[in-house]
C-alpha cells in the first residue's frame, strides 16, 4: 500500500537527500575533481527537472509513490524520466497507481539482491499519445514467471515487452 507521509517526514527525507548531494559535491571539490562535482550538479538538476515534470502530470498519488520510492527498502533503485510536453493524466491515475503497486510488488519479490539492480520509469508524452516504459536492469529470479503475470494486460495495451534473467523492458500505451 502507499504510505501516507506526514509533512515533517517528507521534509526530513528531502533534507537528508539534499545533504547527501551537497556532501558528494563537497568531497569531489576537496579532491579537486571539479569535473565530477559539475557532473553531480548536472545530475541533480536533471533529476529535479524530471521531478517537476512528473508533478505537472496531475497524478499526485502516482508522483508521490515514484518520488518517495527510494526512501523505502527495495532491492533496486528507481529513476523517473518525463519526456515531452506535460499534460494531465489524471483520468489514468487509478490505473497507473494499481499498475505500479503490482509491478513493484512483483519486482520486490523477483529482483536478485546479489546484483546491482535499478529500474527506470519513462513517461513519453507525444502528440500522438502517451507511452509508459519500465526498463529494469539487473538480475531477475524466476523470470519464467514474467510471461504469466496478469497485471501487464489489466490496464493498458502492451506496445513492447522483452525479458530475460538480466533485464526487462515493458512499454505500455497509456493514451
Amino acid at each position: 500500500m502507499v504510505k501516507q507521509w506526514e509533512p515533517v517526514e517528507l521534509l526530513r527525507h528531502t533534507r537528508h537527500d539534499w545533504l547527501n548531494h551537497i556532501q558528494l559535491i563537497k568531497a569531489n571539490l576537496a579532491l579537486n575533481r571539479i569535473e565530477r562535482a559539475n557532473e553531480i550538479i548536472e545530475e541533480i538538476t536533471a533529476q529535479s527537472h524530471n521531478e517537476s515534470k512528473l508533478t505537472n502530470l496531475h497524478i499526485p498519488r502516482v508522483a508521490e509513490m515514484l518520488l518517495t520510492f527510494n526512501w523505502h527498502m527495495h532491492p533496486y533503485k528507481l529513476w523517473v524520466e518525463v519526456i515531452g510536453q506535460e499534460r494531465a493524466l489524471s483520468d489514468f491515475e487509478g490505473d497507473l497507481l494499481s499498475f505500479f503497486l503490482e509491478l513493484f510488488d512483483w519486482l520486490d519479490q523477483h529482483a536478485d539482491m546479489s546484483t546491482e539492480t535499478q529500474a527506470l520509469v519513462i513517461f513519453e508524452l507525444k502528440d500522438e499519445g502517451v507511452a509508459l516504459t519500465v526498463d529494469f536492469d539487473g538480475g531477475l529470479e524466476h523470470i519464467e514467471e514474467w510471461n504469466k503475470v496478469t497485471f501487464l494486460h489489466k490496464w493498458f495495451p502492451v506496445i513492447e515487452q522483452y525479458a530475460n534473467e538480466e533485464e526487462f523492458l515493458l512499454t505500455l500505451k497509456i493514451m
